[in-house]
């Protein structure tokens, strides 16, 4: 009976940890698209700020309470804190192809955000 119980205890914490790492992913793509569409429509370019622990707009803050943010630039295979790292979306509609990680605890979401539609082409959740 012990163990039944450590194992839904197990089960819940890896629920939770999937819920809130998909809610955050999920708000990314949102802005991601947002952006995109911002810069098509006003014809400059918009850039979102990528910080270990916020995602900027020009008036708008996705904060992430208990989650950490890393880049991946095009091209490279390190994860990297961003230092307000600058994602740049054109008026004709192309994004840098970045990747983005949410990292809460041992946990993470992966997303691999494709040019030329600002959404991700590749995604990953790990949950030990």
């Amino acid at each position: 009976m012990m163990v039944l119980i450590g194992i839904a205890a197990v089960s819940f914490r890896g629920l939770d940890q999937e819920q809130v790492l998909t809610r955050y992913a999920v708000d990314i793509q949102d802005l991601a698209g947002q952006a995109r569409r911002t810069a098509i429509s006003e014809g400059n370019p918009v850039f979102l700020q990528v910080g270990t622990s916020a995602v900027r707009a020009r008036d708008y803050q996705l904060p992430f309470a208990d989650c950490t943010l890393e880049v991946r630039r095009w091209g490279s295979t390190k994860w990297v804190s961003p230092a307000n790292f600058a994602w740049r979306f054109e008026p004709n509609g192309v994004c840098e192809p970045i990747g983005l990680r949410v990292i809460r605890g041992d946990a993470s979401y992966e997303m691999q955000f494709h040019p030329l539609t600002a959404m991700p082409q590749e995604e990953r959740l790990w949950i030990p």
